[in-house]
């Protein structure tokens, strides 16, 4: 992620699978309001491990980020089931 002079944030989201794509883009997009946000990672991974820490070399990870995707997979998934028990009964009728 990149921040511009003027405010403007730039970020480069790969996602290596579609499998359960609505909550990876949640994730991801968290990561980037966290960046908005002006949090550091470095420094939060040192003060509060248990939310921040190093995933991999020069990576983090948040349990802000991932709360974030795990509530619009299960969001999606409540979604994707009322809509399947509607059409099941639309065809019933």
């Amino acid at each position: 992620m990149t921040r511009y002079e003027f405010g403007r944030i730039e970020a480069d989201v790969r996602l290596f699978t579609v499998e359960d794509a609505q909550g990876l883009i949640a994730h991801e997009l968290e990561h980037v309001r966290e960046f908005a946000d002006g949090i550091s990672y470095g420094v939060m991974s040192v003060r509060q491990p248990m939310e921040v820490w190093v995933s991999s070399p020069g990576r983090f990870e948040t349990i802000r980020a991932i709360e974030a995707g795990l509530q619009v997979a299960s969001e999606t998934k409540r979604h994707r089931a009322r809509q399947s028990s509607t059409t099941f009964a639309k065809r019933a009728q």
